[in-house]
């Protein structure tokens, strides 16, 4: 499955294949729509580290 990764205007957020993921005020990534296990890992890649994403 191919996955799309694209920063949106706010510094603090991305669209994983069209789902929105941001950070809270916390430092912990939202993801407004569940993502998929491609899409999770995906995005760990992207942002350099073992990230946890909550849903």
């Amino acid at each position: 499955m191919r996955v799309t990764i694209e920063p949106t205007v706010s510094a603090d957020a991305y669209w994983v294949n069209s789902k929105e993921v941001y950070q809270d005020s916390n430092g912990k990534w939202i993801a407004r729509e569940e993502l998929t296990a491609a899409e999770v890992t995906a995005f760990k890649r992207y942002m350099g580290g073992h990230l946890k994403i909550a849903k």
